[in-house]
């Protein structure tokens, strides 16, 4: 990694801090969107916040809070889990894992390196299938066995001379590649 200066450092905290506001019970309202675009350009600078804020919140556990809105933007925007790996070691070896869940950063954060549930459930799809290979629900592409997310289809609603009415389409198995796209999420053409 590149030498940091200070000056880029402050710079980059006080474009952070206008990302966020305080919204009461040590909670924080983020724009996702502004601080995923600073981090994009900014990513030895982000690395380095994340870095400091982990030092200093071995004194104050606050900081890690921050580290981890920095380490989650770097993990989206640039595919690197690394930072958010360190960040959860380093609260676990300041004890602050009770903290950070207590102010819910934590609730619903993934643990570093472990498959999404969604990747988990297109095992066991696959074991009970029986099928050799398939295709992404979504755009086609070959799949081989084992591969791919298990995700919730879509529920058209439609009307009909009987009423409303609706499909549910059920699980569908969809690409690495769709599922990145869509953070989990199904996104309709």
């Amino acid at each position: 990694m590149g030498k940091v200066s200070n000056q880029s450092v402050k710079k980059f905290v006080e474009r952070m801090n206008e990302c966020s506001k305080r919204i009461g019970g040590g909670k924080v309202a983020l724009d996702n969107t502004a601080l995923r675009k600073l981090v994009r350009k900014n990513r030895e600078t982000a690395a380095r916040v994340v870095e400091l804020y982990c030092a200093m919140a071995q004194s104050n556990p606050v900081y890690f809070q921050g580290a981890l809105m920095i380490a989650v933007a770097y993990q989206v925007e640039f595919g690197d889990p690394s930072f958010m790996k360190m960040v959860h070691e380093q609260a676990k070896d300041a004890g602050a894992e009770e903290w950070l869940a207590q102010i819910d950063v934590l609730k619903e954060m993934p643990v570093p390196g472990q498959e999404p549930p969604e990747r988990i459930a297109a095992k066991e799809w696959w074991k009970s299938s029986g099928r050799q290979d398939g295709r992404c629900d979504n755009c086609y592409r070959p799949i081989k066995r084992g591969e791919g997310y298990l995700v919730r289809g879509p529920i058209f609603e439609m009307e009909s001379d009987f009423g409303p009415k609706s499909i549910d389409m059920g699980e569908e198995i969809i690409c690495e590649e769709c599922f990145r796209k869509t953070k989990g999420g199904k996104v309709w053409r």
